[in-house]
């Protein structure tokens, strides 16, 4: 931890590797609310582009909604594609910005077996985290807050001491998820599309509009509406979303 810029002694690393404009004033405050709530816990951020004004910021308006020493939010340069998930894997929990949530970044954070506090609201940018972990063979549901305050205490929850088990247990779980998640498995994923894109090519090919539910199947390989067809494909390679 010393040598990549954070706190040694830490006793637990919250991060969000998101850019710093999806941090809103309620996402913030969250933040603050359990660093007091967690002794020794800091928020790692990542640093993006030359200028240290979102730094500035971010640590002044930290200290206004009540956090006294804003050291505690902690930033570091970006890293190379080859070092970045090995590093990621010295935070402990992944706080996820609820309005707009990480994507790449959060897919990075779960192969990086750190376990994703998010908060789902009704926008597909709110929801994407939700959709991660349902297919990344992690504790999915008892991450994922359904207020503010249910962030503020499942997050508070994972970093106390008496939880480390916990903790521990839901990391170990996504490690054996790079292997055999639907998240991670690209093979099926490949399939899955392939077949979407011959079902939407047939679609187009015969003439239908697009959303029309055609009374029975086309072709030789039709067995059913094609739309019932084209959502079971879909069923055959995304997961399932809260």
């Amino acid at each position: 931890r010393d040598y990549y810029g954070l706190p040694p002694d830490a006793s637990v690393i919250y991060c969000n590797f998101n850019q710093q404009y999806k941090v809103d004033p309620p996402t913030l405050k969250a933040w603050v609310h359990i660093l007091n709530r967690i002794p020794g816990s800091v928020v790692w951020l990542i640093r993006f582009g030359t200028s240290n004004a979102a730094e500035v910021t971010l640590r002044e308006e930290a200290e206004r909604m009540g956090l006294k020493d804003s050291s505690r939010i902690v930033f570091t340069d970006p890293l190379s594609n080859r070092l970045h998930l090995h590093v990621k894997e010295l935070a402990d929990v992944f706080v996820d910005t609820p309005q707009y949530n990480g994507h790449g970044t959060t897919t990075d954070a779960l192969w990086a077996a750190i376990p994703i506090v998010t908060f789902p609201v009704r926008k597909m940018s709110a929801r994407a985290a939700a959709s991660y972990l349902f297919a990344s063979k992690g504790s999915g549901r008892a991450t994922m807050a359904r207020t503010m305050k249910d962030y503020v205490d499942v997050a508070a929850q994972l970093g106390k001491a008496s939880n480390s088990h916990v903790l521990q247990s839901m990391r170990q779980a996504l490690r054996e998820g790079r292997v055999d998640s639907p998240l991670f498995d690209t093979r099926r994923w490949v399939v899955g599309f392939q077949k979407l894109m011959k079902m939407l090519w047939e679609t187009h090919a015969h003439g239908l509009e697009r959303g029309a539910a055609p009374e029975s199947g086309l072709g030789e390989r039709g067995a059913g509406p094609e739309w019932l067809r084209m959502h079971l494909a879909l069923a055959d390679f995304v997961p399932a979303s809260p």
